[in-house]
């Protein structure tokens, strides 16, 4: 059995899909559920969340967006506000909690190139049957699991 964990950290939530033999199974999106807490502690809860809602005892492959400078106004304001760093963090304690796994870490070039959200998102929508977004509600929940979703599929489509 195959398992492929896609990640979209963030720093105001992280996006997970779990695929099992190709097959997207469960998604979610972790949240700090303590907003006054220190950022370290609040993200520390977001890596909490995702070992918990994933079996991290049985293996797989973690894909995992890696941060990078986007150099467009949005890009260098993210960095300037010490978002970029934020990320590396987020990634590298997940990277943490899933050492056993088989790691890929991927740009935001390398899965979706320059494509805008409403794109990345309407190919999700295209990809996954309407069956399969309704039992996992997945229009409820926000960018970030969509993008894990886009995530696992570039990962598996490769």
């Amino acid at each position: 059995m195959s398992r492929v964990l896609a990640v979209d950290p963030g720093v105001g939530g992280t996006g997970w899909a779990l695929f099992i033999n190709d097959e997207l199974k469960q998604v979610g999106c972790c949240s700090p559920k303590s907003p006054r807490a220190s950022w370290v502690k609040r993200q520390a809860d977001v890596v909490r969340q995702l070992s918990l809602c994933v079996n991290t005892s049985v293996t797989g492959t973690l894909v995992i967006e890696c941060p990078e400078l986007q150099t467009s106004a949005k890009g260098w304001a993210s960095a300037r506000r010490g978002d970029l760093v934020k990320l590396a963090l987020i990634t590298g304690a997940i990277v943490h909690v899933f050492h056993s796994w088989d790691i890929e870490l991927v740009t935001p070039f390398q899965w979706k190139g320059v494509l805008p959200k409403r794109i990345t998102m309407s190919v999700v929508r295209e990809e996954i049957p309407t069956a399969v977004q309704q039992r996992l509600r997945l229009s409820a929940y926000p960018d970030h699991t969509w993008d894990a979703v886009a995530i696992g599929l570039w990962f598996l489509d490769r």
